[in-house]
């Protein structure tokens, strides 16, 4: 569950963007922030320690925030988070952005588990398709999973469509036993 700083931050992030662009680049803007802070873990520690100067800080986010060109609300929620030294709910505040972003978009979360990864190419023909079956436009979460031997599984909130190999397999098994 996403951490009471996380869903403030995100509501509002959401809450100030006035238009559809402006709520997608802030998206990528975090996501930015959140791979360059894994990639350089004491960068994070240099921006929440109150032993490092105030003005470092600022002068340093100042910098990573102009690399990636971020827009000014995503460059004040880092600064933000960075003062009250509560950097580490990053991605919670991503995950629980994304969701409601999604909420206002009317864009459906889907998970997609395959047993092998699903080409670049082939990704676009899985979009049309589960938006075609849900009547939204999709996000969709890829995954693997060597277990389901062949084949994939789409989970659409709580619906699951299983066209695994595993899952016929099962109740193929089901049947035969008159489970």
């Amino acid at each position: 569950m996403a951490s009471t700083v996380a869903r403030r931050f995100a509501q509002g992030l959401l809450n100030i963007l006035d238009s559809d662009e402006a709520v997608e680049r802030v998206e990528k803007d975090l996501d930015a922030v959140q791979q360059i802070l894994a990639s350089l873990p004491g960068l994070g520690r240099i921006l929440t320690n109150p032993a490092v100067d105030p003005a470092r800080r600022k002068q340093l986010l100042g910098e990573l925030m102009g690399r990636i060109e971020a827009h000014p609300a995503s460059a004040g929620a880092i600064a933000l988070l960075a003062e009250q030294r509560e950097l580490r709910a990053l991605p919670d505040l991503i995950a629980t952005y994304r969701r409601l972003k999604d909420a206002r978009l009317g864009v459906t979360s889907v998970g997609v588990i395959s047993a092998k990864e699903i080409p670049e190419v082939d990704r676009p023909g899985w979009e049309r398709a589960l938006s075609k079956l849900v009547g939204t436009p999709v996000r969709i979460d890829y995954e693997t999973d060597p277990a389901l031997i062949g084949g994939a599984v789409a989970k659409v909130g709580s619906v699951l469509y299983d066209g695994s190999v595993r899952g016929s397999l099962h109740k193929i098994r089901q049947s035969l036993l008159g489970e």
